[in-house]
């Protein structure tokens, strides 16, 4: 921007200036510059324009005519206009105050701050001391948003610790309402219900505990190991109470009331153990399998001695065999021998029932019926530990991560140069 020049001109008794086009909004601001502080613009030539006083000169020496003529015909000649340099204080102070007019505060209050720093005792630099003290506060900046981890681009770890899942928390609550409602049974059953309002209002009293407790007690949340641990738990507190009944000849209201005994104890156990050990779905899935297929296999082997024991003696021998393979099956979870996945030893599993049966078929389709005992047990077992082992086996990659398809590299040549290569595989 150039120099400014400002005139004043006196004809016919009235003053004309020459004032050099300026915006609308920088003349408003001028304004306000004046009505704020007059005085100390007049000290500013750079300021507004500034009239030159020539009146006095004018009336001492000769007046001027209308048709801008003296007395003596002589003709006066124009006032030339002052060519001041623009003041940069003043400039940033004008610049300042278009853009507070225009609505940019943040903009006009970093300008009137420059001024403050820069100028030092310079008049505007007062002026915008003032106006920065009137000024609205900046609204606050927000904080930087946290950086966000990337997602892991590896394969998932399958023996992670776990997280609590929601479907977790569902499952526990449905299969601890399922055994609500089965304690609910067995109270009535050991107290020798008759009353059918009784009955049923037990059995929903049961219930409802079942969930409520449940709920309540996951209300932050349990990973599916845990809740596995307590469902696991709660069953076999019910068989080894039914099993412990049966061996020992109880009378039946003392079956109900061991059995409800015994899953009482499951389920305090159940909550200990997933609290103190923080299990996986496939440490407890495991080692329930372990205690399953042991009393599976105990069954099969008195139908091939064509069930000679005694009822006492079955029961116990259920009770011993399970609860010793249960046993193991814990702890290789503690020791943390050979981990498996939930999904692998249902896989497994489903491999022994496939073969059991197959087993009990083959003699089946051979005979037309079942026939000999011993023949039809004996293949059961046959084709229960063979689907075991072929499960096992062909599941035995089921658990490891898959790593990337795609891998590029880099090779030395002989020359000093490399060669980059990608492979993949399909």
């Amino acid at each position: 921007m150039g120099p400014r020049a400002y005139g004043v001109t006196l004809r016919g008794g009235a003053i004309s200036t020459s004032v050099p086009p300026v915006r609308p909004l920088a003349w408003l601001a001028l304004v306000a510059t004046v009505a704020a502080a007059p005085g100390a613009l007049a000290q500013e030539p750079g300021s507004l324009p500034q009239l030159e006083d020539t009146s006095t000169a004018s009336i001492n020496e000769t007046a001027t005519t209308e048709t801008g003529t003296t007395e003596t015909g002589t003709t006066a000649a124009p006032t030339p206009a002052a060519e001041d340099p623009v003041d940069p204080a003043w400039e940033r102070y004008h610049d300042a105050f278009l853009a507070i007019v225009a609505g940019d505060h943040p903009r006009g209050r970093r300008i009137l701050q420059s001024v403050v720093d820069e100028f030092g005792q310079h008049p505007a630099t007062d002026l915008a001391a003032e106006v920065l003290a009137v000024l609205p506060p900046e609204p606050p900046k927000a904080p930087p948003r946290p950086a966000v981890p990337p997602p892991p681009t590896g394969p998932k770890d399958p023996f992670a610790p776990e997280e609590p899942s929601p479907l977790a928390r569902a499952e526990l609550a449905t299969f601890q309402t399922l055994y609500g409602i089965t304690a609910g049974g067995l109270m009535c059953g050991a107290a020798e219900c008759s009353d059918a309002r009784v009955v049923v209002g037990l059995l929903a009293l049961g219930g409802g505990a079942g969930l409520g407790a449940s709920l309540y007690g996951t209300r932050n949340g349990i990973t599916p190991g845990r809740a596995q641990t307590i469902n696991a738990a709660s069953g076999w507190g019910l068989f080894n109470g039914l099993s412990l009944a049966l061996a020992l000849d109880f009378e039946p209201q003392g079956v109900f009331g061991l059995m409800l005994a015994g899953q009482a104890v499951g389920v305090v156990s159940g909550v200990m153990i997933g609290n103190a050990r923080d299990p996986r779905g496939g440490d407890v899935s495991r080692a329930t399998s372990f205690g399953m297929w042991a009393g599976a296999l105990t069954l099969y082997t008195h139908g091939v001695f064509e069930f000679e024991a005694d009822g006492k003696a079955l029961w116990a021998s259920l009770l011993v065999t399970s609860d010793i393979a249960l046993a193991i099956g814990l702890y290789l979870n503690y020791a943390n021998v050979a981990p498996m996945t939930r999904g692998r030893v249902l896989l497994i599993d489903a491999g022994g029932l496939v073969g059991g049966l197959l087993g009990m078929g083959t003699v089946v389709l051979a005979e037309g019926e079942v026939g000999n005992g011993v023949a039809f047990f004996s293949a059961a077992i046959l084709g229960t530990l063979g689907g075991l082992g072929l499960a096992t086996y062909a599941s035995r990659d089921w658990d490891v991560p898959d790593g990337p398809n795609v891998a590029i590299g880099v090779l030395p040549n002989e020359d000093g140069g490399g060669s980059v290569f990608l492979g993949g595989t399909f």
